[in-house]
C-alpha cells in the first residue's frame, strides 16, 4: 500500500519570508549588546509583521502598551508584595487580562503578562531598569519589524481580489445550467462563501492607506464597483432559485448561454405560465449581463506573484 504524501503547489508566503528576515536581523543586532535581550526584540520583530503595515503599526502601538503596563503593574505588585504569593500572581493576572480587554488591546495580554511574571516571580535588583531594557529591545524588534515590511514589497492582496471574482465568474454557468435548464436547486453556498471573503480581502484592500494614498482611493471604488456586480449575480440567481415554476428559456438567451459553453438539449414546453416565462427571462438576462460586464472590467492577466519573475526586454534606439 503506497501512502500518498500531500503536494504543495506554490511556495511559501512573502510575509513568511519577510517575517523570518525581520527576526534574524533583531537577534543580530541585540547580541552586539551584552545588556539586549534577544528574546524580546525576536518577539517584537515577529509580532510587527502583519498584512498591511497599517496592522503593523497597530501592533506595535499595542505591544509597546503591553510592555510598559506589564512593567508598571510588575513594579507596583513587588513594592507592595515583595516577591508576591501564588495567589496574587493569579489574581493579577486575571486583573491583567480585564484591564487589555477594556482597552481593546486583546493582543497585548500575552506580552504585558509575560513582562509581569519575569519581574514579580524573578525580581532583580533594578526593576525600573529592566522595564527599561525590555521596553527597547522589543522596541528594536518592533521597529525592524516594521521596516522590512514597508521595504520588502509591501502587502498587495490585488490578486487575490482578482482571482474571487473570477472565481464567481466561473461559477455561473454550472450554476445557470443546474437551475434553468435542469430545473435543479443547485447549492449557493460556494457562491457565498467566495463572496465573503471577497468582502473581507476589499477590508483589507482599503487598509493599505500607507504609500499608496493617492491610487487606493481609485482602485477600491474599482473593486468594490466589481463587488455590486458579483453580488448581482447572485441575487439574480437567487431570484430564479426562489421561483415555484421555472418558464420557458427565450431565444436570445440560449444564444447566450450557448456562448458560454452551456450544453442545451433540444427546448421543450414547460408546463408554465406566461408569467413565469417572463419573470425567469427578465432575471436570467440580468444575471448574464452582470457577468458580461464584471468579466469586462477585469485584466486578461491577474498580476504576477512575488516568485513569478518577469523578463523585460530592453528596447535599441
Amino acid at each position: 500500500m503506497t501512502r500518498k504524501f500531500p503536494k504543495f503547489h506554490k511556495p511559501f508566503g512573502l510575509r513568511t519570508v519577510k517575517t523570518a528576515i525581520a527576526v534574524t536581523l533583531a537577534v543580530l543586532l541585540t547580541r552586539c549588546f551584552s545588556t539586549a535581550s534577544s528574546f524580546y526584540a525576536a518577539l517584537g520583530a515577529m509580532t510587527a509583521m502583519d498584512r498591511t503595515i497599517s496592522d503593523s503599526l497597530k501592533n506595535c502601538a499595542t505591544q509597546l502598551v503591553g510592555v510598559i503596563l506589564g512593567g508598571v503593574i510588575g513594579y507596583l505588585i513587588v513594592l507592595a508584595f515583595g516577591l508576591p504569593q501564588a495567589w496574587i500572581v493569579g489574581l493579577v493576572t486575571v486583573l491583567m487580562i480585564v484591564l487589555c480587554n477594556r482597552l481593546k488591546m486583546p493582543y497585548a495580554i500575552s506580552l504585558s503578562c509575560i513582562v509581569m511574571f519575569s519581574i514579580c516571580l524573578e525580581p532583580g535588583d533594578s526593576i525600573l531598569y529592566e522595564t527599561f531594557c525590555r521596553l527597547r529591545d522589543t522596541s528594536i524588534g518592533l521597529l525592524l519589524g516594521v521596516v522590512v515590511n514597508i521595504t520588502v514589497r509591501p502587502y498587495n492582496n490585488t490578486r487575490r481580489i482578482i482571482s474571487l471574482l473570477q472565481r464567481v465568474i466561473d461559477l455561473v454557468p454550472q450554476l445557470v445550467q443546474s437551475s434553468v435548464l435542469h430545473e435543479k436547486y443547485p447549492d449557493l453556498r460556494p457562491m457565498e462563501a467566495q463572496l465573503e471573503e471577497l468582502a473581507k480581502e476589499i477590508r483589507v484592500f482599503r487598509r493599505q492607506r500607507f504609500l499608496r494614498r493617492k491610487k487606493l482611493q481609485y482602485d477600491a471604488v474599482y473593486f468594490e464597483g466589481c463587488q455590486q456586480l458579483a453580488l448581482r449575480i447572485h441575487q439574480e440567481l437567487s431570484a430564479i432559485c426562489c421561483m415555484d415554476t421555472f418558464g420557458n428559456v427565450g431565444v436570445e438567451n440560449r444564444k447566450r448561454l450557448s456562448e458560454l459553453g452551456i450544453r442545451q438539449d433540444e427546448p421543450e414546453k414547460r408546463k408554465c405560465t406566461k408569467h413565469d416565462t417572463i419573470v425567469m427571462n427578465y432575471h436570467l438576462e440580468k444575471l448574464l449581463d452582470a457577468r458580461k460586464y464584471l468579466q469586462q472590467l477585469l485584466p486578461d492577466q491577474p498580476p504576477a506573484r512575488w516568485w513569478q519573475f518577469r523578463r523585460t526586454r530592453r528596447v535599441k534606439r
